[in-house]
């Protein structure tokens, strides 16, 4: 019976051949984009490591001041975050607070040979909401942070690129000038996973001037991690009031763009 529906199916659909052809292309050309689509949805937003807590991370990176003549746009500095996201910690909904500043080049030479590598700064706690697996040694840490060590945690690719796939673990890299001592080797993460993804990690702090701490507009991303889902109406509120009782003027407004759901701190 089912032989006969597919010859009878068969026999209708090439009586009009080009439109067969028409309909059949455009039916899989959606389903191929859907797919692509759900597939890039998926690696941008899905809870998977490293990021296995991104079904309940809040994250803003960029702030606007909006004047009477004039819209300035940027990703927050460190002082904006400390007056604003910093106090969240003490949220009851808030398991942790992090700052991370946006992946940029930075060149590297080994035997004179000159090698380009995407840099992310970050502080101890970022380790902590994310969720690496170490092919080698550790994360940077709080103490790291705090101190301002000149130390480094590399991908797999970087290992292979810079040191042939030996052993990293306790040697040194050298970053626009400034070296690095490797604490730490991990798997290599796509480059869609926005808040993750680097072939190096170093502490925050661990350059030679501190005057990004002053920045109201820099180039940094503020990562809070929630206890659940549920509390994420709670933090937004608490994060706007304490953004209108900090920057109220009667001559600038400043307002905040993030993330779509499910990590919209606005």
């Amino acid at each position: 019976m089912l032989g006969h529906h597919l010859k009878v199916a068969a026999k209708v659909l090439l009586r009009r051949k080009l439109f067969t052809f028409v309909s059949l292309f455009g039916v899989s050309l959606t389903l191929c984009v859907t797919l692509v689509a759900a597939a890039i949805f998926d690696q941008l937003f899905a809870p998977v490591a490293p990021e296995v807590h991104a079904d309940r991370t809040l994250w803003l990176y960029q702030i606007s001041a909006i004047g009477k003549d004039w819209v300035r746009g940027s990703p927050p500095g460190y002082a904006f975050l400390e007056r604003t996201v910093r106090p969240l910690a003490a949220h009851p909904g808030v398991e942790r607070v992090s700052y991370v500043a946006n992946d940029r080049t930075v060149v590297s030479y080994l035997s004179g040979r000159r090698v380009e590598l995407q840099l992310k700064r970050t502080d101890g706690e970022f380790w902590r909401i994310v969720d690496f697996h170490f092919l080698e040694g550790g994360p940077i840490t709080l103490g790291d942070e705090a101190a301002g060590r000149p130390v480094a945690v590399i991908n797999e690719a970087t290992r292979r690129r810079l040191f042939s796939g030996a052993p990293a673990l306790g040697r040194w890299l050298e970053l626009d000038g400034q070296r690095f001592r490797i604490v730490g080797v991990v798997p290599d993460v796509p480059a869609l996973r926005i808040i993750s993804y680097a072939d190096v990690w170093v502490p925050l702090s661990a350059t030679a001037s501190s005057a990004y701490r002053h920045e109201t507009f820099g180039a940094l991303m503020a990562l809070v991690l929630a206890r659940s889902r549920a509390d994420f109406p709670a933090i937004q509120a608490e994060f706007a009031a304490r953004l209108t009782r900090t920057f109220t003027s009667a001559s600038r407004a400043v307002s905040t763009r993030s993330s779509a759901p499910p990590r919209a701190c606005s």
